[in-house]
């Protein structure tokens, strides 16, 4: 990363921090148990009020997966209520995206991460950019300071385009879908008959990700 480019990040990360507080905000991991299930209860949430799942799809309201104990999970919160999530998980043994997708890539175990299972309370999407934005950032800062080079992942491509102006992604090289992969779709079912042609698995280079034009998303 070029001189330059350090600087401009250090700037864009201080205004970040600084945007994200003085809109009510405040950005953790969850560390404990109780944090870790508050972000459980939220993906039951957000994704339940979403369509993509049914209440008898997760009679605990809490969706969580065997990829839980080796993920960094981060949440955002109103004025100390939990209102968003999202994760990052080490790929060295395993996690969604290669269930869901039939990827043909080669990737460097050692510095890429998953950044998935991203919900943000319907009304903190929509009142301002700072709740999502603010669990990106935490992620971003997360990876630079672990040797995180590469997050890889899945959203469809609207979404994707709308985060153009300061991330960079590129797709991932994929086969044709199995019956496997069908299989681990049907835990979320109502989101993959929703976006199932619209899809794509990415990758981002988090080196180039340029959180000072953060502003420009829409």
């Amino acid at each position: 990363m070029s001189k330059r480019n350090i600087f401009l990040n250090k700037i864009g990360l201080i205004t970040a921090s600084f945007y994200i507080k003085l809109n009510g905000y405040r950005i953790c991991q969850a560390i404990s148990a109780e944090e870790r299930r508050q972000s459980f209860r939220l993906r039951w949430e957000v994704y339940l009020k979403a369509g993509y799942i049914s209440p008898s799809d997760y009679p605990s309201k809490e969706i969580q997966d065997a990829y839980e104990n080796q993920s960094v999970i981060f949440m955002v919160c109103w004025h100390d209520k939990p209102v968003g999530t999202i994760r990052l998980t080490p790929i060295h043994s395993g996690s969604p995206v290669f269930e869901l997708f039939n990827i043909e890539e080669k990737l460097d175990e050692s510095s890429t991460m998953e950044i998935g299972r991203l919900a943000i309370l319907e009304e903190h999407r929509t009142k301002s950019r700072a709740a999502t934005f603010g669990l990106i950032w935490a992620a971003y800062t997360y990876s630079q300071q672990n040797g995180v080079h590469w997050w890889i992942g899945f959203a469809p491509h609207f979404l994707l385009r709308s985060f153009r102006p300061f991330v960079n992604y590129q797709l991932l090289k994929t086969n044709s879908v199995t019956a496997n992969n069908l299989r681990a779709r049907q835990q979320l079912p109502g989101y993959f008959d929703k976006y199932h042609n619209k899809l794509a698995a990415f990758k981002i280079n988090v080196d180039e990700i340029k959180p000072w034009r953060w502003k420009k998303s829409k």
